[in-house]
This record gives structure tokens, C-alpha cells and sequence, in this order.
């Protein structure tokens, strides 16, 4: 069943509906170089984030970020294929991609790493996941079920955040939580 179409969907129906669609499309990546063996398909840390679900995706070729419909009326455009969609976060703004499949309906991913040759198991790929959720929504309180953070911008410019610090380069956002 498409996401969508469900009144309410739960974290656990979102990952569940990530995971199946992602484990299809990792049947026809496995022999792929790009492909790390180590690693498998997971949804981890799904949470409501902006009125949708926020989690990272962890598969064999990359990790990303992935926001998913809260139901029916969610606020994730449709998107061209070349269009990006920005959301802003407690940690900066960033860009999405859109994605579309039948378990999940319309969705966006942000890539946080890509490929994933240097994650040596899932272990390490799901704690590198949590910390990045964790960075991400650093100063942000704890999400509540339906509460709406910020929509994403797409018209007016918001104004800027009252301490503004460079973000992170992709490669230090990372690295949050990995031994030395």
C-alpha cells in the first residue's frame, strides 16, 4: 500500500515501506562496484519532522537522508527530476531530491554519503545514521507526533537564525560520532 493512502502511517509503517522498496531496487545494484557488500538496506531513526518523516536511509550504495509522506496530505512536492526542494533544519538548510516508488509514494532524499566503501558494517552505518540525525536536528526540541518544525522553503526567505554559524562541510557532519 502506497504511503499516501494511509490515514496515519506509523514510524514503523514508514521504515517498513522504505525498506521494501529500497530491497527491490538493491536486487538490480548488487553486482554493481559502487555496492558496499558490508551493508544492507535499513531505515533507521524515523521520526515526524515538518509535518512528514524524517529518517536516513542506509543502503548498500549510499546513505541519505529521506523525508516521507505523513499521509495524505502531505507537503512533499512533486518534483522534475533535475528540481531540488530546500528544507531548512535546526543545523542549516538543505537540499532534496525527489524520489518516487509504489511502497512510499512521492518522496525526497539528501545524500550524506555516497558511496559508502568506507563503512566497515551496518552496525557502524546505523550509528553514523543516528548521529547524523542527531546533528541535524541539534537544538531542535524533542519532535512531537504531527507538530510541524518548519515548512519547507520554497517561496519567502526566512530570516536568518539568531546565531548564525557556518554549517558543516559534508565530510565534518560525517564524521559526528566516528572513533578516530
Amino acid at each position: 500500500m502506497v504511503l499516501t493512502t494511509m490515514a496515519d502511517p506509523t514510524a514503523e509503517e514508514i521504515a517498513g515501506a522504505v525498506e521494501r522498496a529500497y530491497r527491490r531496487i538493491a536486487v538490480g545494484m548488487a553486482e554493481l562496484p559502487i555496492c558496499n557488500p558490508a551493508l544492507t538496506v535499513e531505515a533507521v531513526g524515523f521520526r515526524r519532522f515538518a509535518g512528514e518523516w524524517l529518517g536516513v536511509l542506509v543502503t548498500p550504495w549510499t546513505i541519505s537522508l529521506l523525508l516521507a509522506p505523513a499521509g495524505a496530505e502531505s507537503a512533499l512536492r512533486r518534483l522534475g527530476v533535475d528540481d531540488q526542494q530546500r528544507w531548512r533544519f535546526p543545523s542549516g538548510d538543505y537540499e532534496f531530491l525527489p524520489g518516487d516508488q509504489p511502497e512510499i509514494g512521492v518522496y525526497q532524499t539528501c545524500s550524506l554519503l555516497s558511496p559508502t566503501g568506507g563503512v566497515g558494517s551496518q552496525d557502524e552505518a546505523r550509528a553514523l545514521s543516528l548521529a547524523a540525525l542527531e546533528a541535524l536536528l541539534q537544538g531542535e526540541a524533542a519532535p512531537t507526533p504531527g507538530a510541524a518544525a518548519e515548512s519547507p522553503s520554497t517561496t519567502a526567505e526566512p530570516p536568518p537564525p539568531p546565531a548564525p554559524a557556518p554549517p558543516p562541510s559534508r565530510r565534518a557532519f560525517l564524521s559526528l560520532g566516528r572513533r578516530r
